[in-house]
Parts: C-alpha cells; sequence; structure tokens
C-alpha cells in the first residue's frame, strides 16, 4: 500500500490547528488611489505637479514652482507662485505678474481633482480664486 505524499495548505494547518473549526478567510483590504491632476485635460495625470494652469483656454494664468504640504484624497494644499497675464494693453502683450500664493485642489471625481482655488497673501487675486482646473 502506498502513502500519499504531499504539502498541507495553509487552511489545512489551520484546521489541524484549531481542531478543525472552520475559520473565516479575510481578504486584503485595498488600496484607494492616490489623486492625481490632468490639468486642463492635457497631457499626462500627475501626482504633486510643480505646475497648475488656471485658464485652460489661454493659458493666462498658473501657478509654479509649487511646494506641496498635503497631498490626498481629501484633498490637496501647496504654496508656489501665481503668475497672472495683466491683458495690459492687450492679452496678447504677455505682461505678466507675480505673487505668492496657495493653491488648493479639491472636487475629486473618481481619483482627479477637478477644481482648484487660489490665495495671494493680500487675499484673492484680482482674476478671481476658483477654478476648474481638470
Amino acid at each position: 500500500m502506498m502513502r500519499a505524499r504531499g504539502v498541507l495548505t495553509g487552511a489545512a494547518i489551520a484546521a489541524v490547528l484549531t481542531g478543525g473549526a472552520a475559520i473565516a478567510a479575510v481578504a486584503p483590504a485595498h488600496a484607494i488611489p492616490v489623486p492625481v491632476l490632468q490639468n486642463c485635460s492635457h497631457g499626462p495625470a500627475a501626482v504633486r505637479p510643480s505646475r497648475v494652469t488656471l485658464f485652460c483656454g489661454d493659458g493666462g494664468a498658473w501657478v509654479q514652482d509649487i511646494d506641496w504640504q498635503s497631498w490626498g484624497t481629501v484633498g490637496a494644499v501647496g504654496t508656489g507662485v501665481l503668475w497672472t497675464n495683466t491683458c495690459t494693453p492687450i492679452c496678447a502683450s504677455g505682461n505678466y505678474t507675480q505673487e505668492p500664493a496657495t493653491i488648493r485642489l479639491g472636487g475629486l471625481t473618481g481619483s482627479r481633482f477637478t477644481t482648484a482655488t487660489v490665495e495671494g497673501d493680500d487675499g484673492p487675486p484680482a482674476i478671481g480664486s476658483s477654478f476648474h482646473v481638470g
């Protein structure tokens, strides 16, 4: 008579150790995806981009050199430099101002941020403070 040899599975070992009692398997928790920004719906989606365009139509305002203090499913907060086209005498002239600013991303849809709010050191910038960015 031949004797069967084999490897005991984790469940078989557990059954032996618990006297045959049933054990419920616990599924691993699903990881929450890291939010991304697909700025103005062009280019690759990014985590913690160094630049966020605020005026998707003409690119006349953006925050750059962003240092992100937080980035997660409840939002993202960073500081950087707000560049704004003054449109003086006309927008095509490309005269820009710069000011330190705080940017906040929100409007999480799926795993993508869709909105930004910006505030300068002296309050909301002249261009407004709420933008659709994704």
